[in-house]
C-alpha cells in the first residue's frame, strides 16, 4: 500500500497549493510513478481528470472567500488563477449556479468538492460459508385488512360448508371461496392455490 500512499501524499500536496501553479511531473515522482500513469491513475479514482480536480477545488475555496467578504471579487480571481473578474465570475456561475456577487450578497446553495482522499476496498475473493435450506410449502386462508367484521375459515370447516364429508379438505381455491362465502357473505378473503396467491 506504499503506492497509494504516495499518491494520497501527493493529492494532499495539490490541495495544499491550490493557489498556485502546479507541477504534475513534481507530483508524481512523489507517488512514485510517471506523470501519465499518474493522470491516468487519478482519473480512474474519481472520476474526473486532475485539472478538473484542481478547477473545481479552486472555485470551492473560492467561495469561501466570497462568503468571508474581506477581498474584492477580482483579488480572489487573481488568487485562484483567473485572468479577470469576468472568467472567473463565468466559471464559479457554470459550477454554483449563482454569480459570486449574487452569492455574496445574497447567499444560496453551492456545488461544492471537497478535498480527495483516495482508498481500494477489495469485495470478495474471500471464503465464505454456505448452506441451501428448503422450506415446506404452505398455505393460508384469511380476510384482507380494513374490514370491521373478523372470520377465519379453516380448510376442515370448509368442507362441511361446501356439502362435502367432514373432515376432509378443500383442495381448489373455488371450493374454499364458496365456503367462506357461506360463513361470511360481506367477507372479502384471500388464499393460496398451487403456490400462487388468488382473490376469493
Amino acid at each position: 500500500m506504499d503506492m497509494l500512499k504516495n499518491l494520497n501524499a501527493a493529492v494532499r500536496y495539490i490541495d495544499e497549493n491550490l493557489c498556485e501553479e502546479i507541477d504534475i511531473e513534481r507530483e508524481a515522482l512523489t507517488a512514485g510513478i510517471t506523470a501519465d500513469s499518474f493522470l491516468r491513475f487519478f482519473s480512474y479514482m474519481t472520476g474526473m481528470t486532475l485539472n478538473e480536480y484542481i478547477h473545481r477545488r479552486r472555485l470551492t475555496l473560492a467561495a469561501d472567500d466570497i462568503r468571508a467578504g474581506k477581498d474584492r471579487v477580482v483579488d480572489i480571481a487573481v488568487k485562484y488563477g483567473y485572468d479577470s473578474a469576468d472568467a472567473f465570475s463565468r466559471a464559479f456561475a457554470k459550477q454554483h449556479g449563482i454569480t459570486p456577487s449574487a452569492y455574496r450578497k445574497n447567499g444560496g446553495e453551492l456545488q461544492i468538492y471537497p478535498p480527495a482522499s483516495l482508498h481500494i476496498i477489495i469485495i470478495g475473493a474471500k471464503k465464505w460459508l454456505s448452506k441451501l435450506s428448503s422450506f415446506p410449502k404452505q398455505s393460508f386462508s384469511g380476510y384482507r385488512s380494513g374490514l370491521t367484521e373478523r372470520a377465519t375459515i379453516t380448510a376442515r370447516s370448509c368442507a362441511t360448508q361446501c356439502g362435502r364429508t367432514a373432515g376432509t379438505r378443500c383442495q381448489t381455491v373455488s371450493a374454499l371461496r364458496s365456503g367462506m362465502k357461506k360463513a361470511a357473505p360481506s367477507l372479502t378473503a384471500y388464499g393460496t392455490e398451487n403456490g400462487r396467491t388468488a382473490g376469493i
